[in-house]
C-alpha cells in the first residue's frame, strides 16, 4: 500500500551489466537497438483496441515522428514484412505500453515531503532515476510509462508526474507530464511530530485549509492550478471512511479528484454505488497479491460496474517486475471485466494520468510506445516479446536478454546465475 509500503535505496547506475552498460552507451534505454531498428508498420495476430477488445490481423503503420499513422486490416495474402522497417508478429498480441499510476518506479527513498508539511513542493519528475534498476525491470515487463508520486508522508504529499521508463535522447529522463496532478493524503504516515501534523484531524485540516485557500485565489499556486484542470488532483486513503472524509473539500471546491485505496474498494463502491458514474470518479487500485481476501479482489469489478474508470497501482520492482499483471489478472478473476481490466493497463489509465492524448491507445496521432506479447498479457504466462518507445525497438527478449544483477529474463526465466 502507498504509504505503508517501504522503498530501498536508489542503485545509481550500479549492478546493470551489459543491459546497463548498453543504455548508457546508447543514450536511450536498455537493451536500445540501432537507429535501423525504428519500425515503419508493425504487423501482429491480434492488436487492442481503445474499447479493451482485440482486433483481429492489423497493421500499425508509423510516421518518422514515432507516432501512430494508421491502422489497417493487415493482409494475410501479402508478404509483409520484405519492405525496410516492418516488423512482423503474426502470432503473437500487440498492445500499447502498459502504464502503472500511483507508481514510485525510479524514485529513492526519500523521496517525500517531510519538512514542509503545509506546502505542495517535491516534485517526483524531478527526481525521477530512468537508470534505476527497477525502471529498467519495468521496461522489459512491459510498462512503459508510469504516474510516479512522491511518497505520502505529508497531507500535501507532493506533485505527480507522468514518466516513460525508459530515458530519453542523451540518457536523460523522457517526463511526458511533469507536476501533472497534485497529491493529498490521509493514509498512515502523514503525521509528523516535529513538523505536523501530529494527528490525523490535523492532516485532514491542512488539506481542507490548502483546498479553501486555493477555492478563493490565495495560497499555493500549483494546488490553485491542480484545482482547476480535469485529473488534476489525486487523494491517498487508507480505508473508505478516509475518503469519504478527504472527499469534502474537493466537493465544495466542485472538483472530482482521482482516489487511491487498496483496502475496502468493496465497501467504497457499494457505499457510493450510481454516483460514480454521475461524478465520473476515477480510482487507482491495488497493489494486489495472492494473499489478498476475495472481497479486496472483487471491489475493482465492482467499482468498474457501476462506471467508475479504474487504473492500477502496482508495486512494480526489479524484484518483482510482474506485479502489475498479476494484481489486474487477480481482479479480472473475481469478477473485473477482461475488456475494462485491458482498458485499466492502458486506455483508461492514460486517461487517469491526464495523458490520454498522447498514451495509451493505439489510434492515429499517439505515440508508438507499444508492446508485442506472446499472449494476452492478462494471462500469468504472457511474456513481453519486443517493447518499442516512439516507434524504436528498445527491447527484443531473445536478442536483449542481459541480466540485471544476475538475474536472466529470458523466455520468461527468472533464474540466478
Amino acid at each position: 500500500m502507498i504509504g505503508t509500503q517501504r522503498k530501498r535505496p536508489v542503485r545509481r547506475r550500479r549492478g546493470l551489466g551489459r543491459f546497463g552498460a548498453g543504455l548508457i552507451a546508447l543514450s536511450a534505454c536498455a537493451g536500445l537497438a540501432p537507429a535501423s531498428e525504428r519500425a515503419s508498420e508493425i504487423v501482429a495476430g491480434k492488436v487492442l483496441q481503445p474499447d479493451g477488445t482485440w482486433r483481429e490481423s492489423a497493421a500499425v503503420r508509423l510516421d518518422r515522428s514515432g507516432r501512430i499513422a494508421s491502422v489497417t486490416d493487415s493482409d494475410d495474402q501479402a508478404p509483409r514484412g520484405a519492405s525496410a522497417g516492418a516488423h512482423v508478429y503474426r502470432d503473437a498480441y500487440l498492445t500499447p505500453g502498459l502504464i502503472e499510476l500511483a507508481s514510485q518506479i525510479g524514485l529513492a527513498a526519500n523521496a517525500s515531503e517531510q519538512t514542509s508539511p503545509d506546502q505542495m513542493d517535491l516534485s517526483a519528475g524531478a527526481v525521477f532515476d530512468p537508470f534505476d534498476r527497477d525502471s529498467i525491470a519495468a521496461l522489459r515487463a512491459g510498462i512503459t510509462s508510469a504516474m510516479i508520486v512522491p511518497t505520502p508522508r505529508a497531507p500535501l504529499a507532493g506533485r505527480a508526474s507522468v514518466v516513460r521508463t525508459a530515458p530519453g535522447e542523451g540518457g536523460r529522463a523522457d517526463v511526458v507530464k511533469l507536476d501533472s496532478a497534485g497529491v493529498f493524503s490521509v493514509a498512515p504516515g502523514v503525521t509528523n511530530t516535529l513538523f505536523g501534523p501530529t494527528s490525523r484531524a490535523g492532516a485532514m485540516g491542512m488539506i481542507r485549509d490548502a483546498v479553501g485557500q486555493a477555492r478563493r485565489g490565495e495560497g499555493d499556486a500549483f494546488i490553485r492550478a491542480a484545482l482547476g484542470r480535469e485529473a488534476g488532483c489525486v487523494v491517498i486513503g487508507l480505508t473508505a471512511d478516509d475518503v469519504f472524509t478527504i472527499l469534502g473539500p474537493f466537493e465544495l471546491a466542485g472538483v472530482v479528484p482521482t482516489v487511491v485505496l487498496r483496502e475496502e474498494t468493496l465497501d467504497l463502491a457499494l457505499a457510493m454505488g450510481e454516483e460514480i458514474a454521475e461524478t465520473g470518479y476515477r480510482f487507482i487500485v491495488g497493489q494486489f497479491g495472492l494473499s489478498d481476501r476475495p472481497e479486496t479482489l472483487a471491489g475493482p469489478g465492482v467499482l468498474a460496474g457501476f462506471g467508475g474508470v479504474l487504473g492500477f497501482a502496482g508495486g512494480t520492482s526489479a524484484d518483482d517486475p510482474d506485479a502489475l499483471r498479476r494484481g489486474v489478472a487477480l481482479a479480472t478473476r473475481y469478477g473485473l471485466d477482461p475488456a475494462a481490466a485491458r482498458r485499466a493497463l492502458t486506455s483508461d489509465a492514460a486517461r487517469i494520468a491526464g495523458v490520454a492524448d498522447r498514451l495509451g491507445s493505439i489510434e492515429r496521432g499517439r505515440d508508438a510506445d507499444l508492446v508485442v506479447w506472446s499472449h494476452d498479457p492478462l494471462r500469468p504466462d504472457a511474456r513481453v516479446i519486443a517493447v518499442y518507445v516512439e516507434g524504436r525497438r528498445v527491447y527484443a527478449a531473445e536478442t536483449d536478454a542481459a541480466t540485471i544483477d544476475g538475474w536472466d529474463d529470458r523466455a520468461g526465466r527468472r533464474q540466478q546465475r
